[in-house]
């Protein structure tokens, strides 16, 4: 389906069928969205989409007409990242959600059945909160089509072995996986790439 296009937006999210020629605003979806993802599991044609506001998860298909509200039982809680990962041979869809609190306890979440049903994998703090908002907590997720297992954690404000994340088993399991402190052996990190960094997180 390389016509459809879904992007998100501080207004919401918007659908084009037309490669980007057109575009129609994306009606029930309150702005902003953070993140827009389609799913490669299921027939062509009536494949899941899913756009992600701070505090919910929707769910479409086909035309994206209909939107649906998927969320879990994690309560008053705020979107931090959010990754999927999905296959054409097992037909199945892996939404992983990085949820967080004021105080910065937070949470990863996962939904193996695209969104009906989910469970906590593991706590996972997003650790400072941003300078100037003490309630506005960053991280990103990464997963992949090809280790469904295998997702990314990356937080912005962090110490020399706290920035990238790794688990092997769906989020239940967590190690680092990048160190920047030059003196020590197991650092893994270029030095230009280290002041990069943390010029651009700083």
């Amino acid at each position: 389906q390389p016509q459809r296009m879904l992007v998100a937006h501080t207004q919401g999210a918007s659908l084009s069928t037309s490669g980007g020629e057109d575009w129609r605003l994306l009606a029930g979806i309150p702005g902003p969205v953070q993140y827009a993802y389609f799913s490669r599991a299921g027939e062509s044609g009536n494949r899941a989409m899913f756009v992600v506001t701070p505090q919910t998860v929707f769910r479409s298909r086909g035309e994206g007409g209909h939107w649906q509200a998927v969320n879990g039982p994690w309560g008053a809680k705020t979107v931090v990242g959010f990754a999927a990962s999905s296959g054409v041979e097992d037909a199945r869809t892996l939404l992983y959600l990085w949820l967080a609190e004021a105080n910065g306890a937070a949470a990863i979440w996962v939904s193996g059945d695209e969104g009906t049903a989910w469970h906590k994998a593991a706590d996972f703090r997003t650790d400072q909160s941003v300078p100037g908002d003490p309630g506005l907590y960053w991280g990103h997720l990464l997963a992949n089509d090809t280790n469904r297992n295998t997702l990314y954690a990356v937080k912005k404000y962090y110490g020399p072995a706290d920035s990238v994340w790794r688990s092997d088993d769906q989020g239940r399991t967590w190690r680092p996986v990048a160190f920047s402190d030059r003196r020590e052996a197991r650092c893994n990190m270029a030095p230009d790439y280290i002041n990069l960094l943390f010029k651009s997180v700083g």
